[in-house]
């Protein structure tokens, strides 16, 4: 076994047993949670090819045999299908564009529990100068969720 010059001389050790080794594997249908660091938004961080990586990404990348490096991962994000960023079980994930995983969030944030006549409120006092922030606090929603309903991104059969 070589050894790792930037780990104080330390043996190398392969790249899927030390990643793997820091994850409570569970179930197929289980989320496997990240055992180790995480990043600010909670995501799994793990150091590979020199920079601190998504941990979920090189889950993807162990797990996908035609993959053979991080920037040949499909798709611009990794959505993950159970909405635990600390999960990485590569059943649960799935490569996707930014629109598509902002699509996934809004639907499982509690959204769905916004009546029609509170979407149409919402557009409105947007267009009349409400910010996605003011408009977030008053309806208790992350501005994010509240910029899908403006555009139409969620909810997009209210009028």
């Amino acid at each position: 076994m070589s050894t790792d010059p930037t780990n104080g001389g330390r043996p190398k050790i392969p790249l899927a047993p030390r990643f793997w080794s820091k994850v409570n594997v569970g179930d197929l249908r289980e989320c496997w949670e990240w055992d180790s660091a995480f990043d600010a938004k909670g995501y799994g961080a793990f150091f590979y090819n020199g920079r601190t990586r998504r941990a979920h990404h090189v889950a993807l990348l162990l797990s996908e045999d035609s993959i053979n490096t991080l920037d040949e991962l499909p798709g611009d994000v990794i959505r993950h299908t159970c909405d635990n960023p600390a999960c990485v079980n590569p059943k649960h994930l799935t490569p996707g564009t930014q629109s598509e995983n902002i699509k996934d969030h809004v639907r499982r944030t509690r959204d769905d529990r916004l009546t029609d006549d509170e979407i149409r409120e919402i557009r409105r006092k947007s267009d009349e100068g409400a910010t996605y922030v003011e408009l977030g606090e008053e309806y208790d929603r992350h501005r994010s969720n509240i910029s899908a309903i403006v555009r139409r991104e969620s909810f997009d059969w209210v009028d």
